[in-house]
């Protein structure tokens, strides 16, 4: 098996996704990987979380690595600052959304809605 190496200077930008990745099962952020993504910054190389939730689902990590860039949520489908500010967001028609719901009905299925920050 051939090791690739990554040359960090090739990249502006470098986006973690939470659960599972820079936190466990626990949702907890583990010292040594918050020392680490530390070192990162302090090194020259920006970084930002990624996540299905919404911000008060995220806040808790983003505040512990006082991420300064947006964060990326809802699946890509928001972007926003760890105050709050509202840089982008994607929405579907209304139309769509009640089709949607209307299907997840009908099949007793689970949906879940982003309306704001709340689900």
């Amino acid at each position: 098996m051939e090791i690739t190496h990554i040359n960090l200077l090739d990249y502006q930008l470098i986006v973690f996704d939470i659960d599972g990745t820079i936190s466990g099962s626990d949702h907890i952020i583990d010292p040594f990987t918050k020392e680490t993504l530390f070192r990162l910054r302090d090194a020259g190389f920006p970084f930002t979380l990624a996540t299905g939730k919404s911000l008060p689902g995220t806040i808790a990590q983003a505040d512990l690595l006082q991420v300064d860039l947006p964060l990326v949520l809802i699946n890509g489908g928001m972007l926003q600052t760890r105050q709050g500010e509202v840089l982008d967001a994607v929405t579907l028609p209304e139309k769509i959304v009640r089709q949607v719901m209307d299907v997840c009905e009908k099949e007793d299925s689970d949906l879940v809605l982003y309306i704001g920050d709340g689900i």
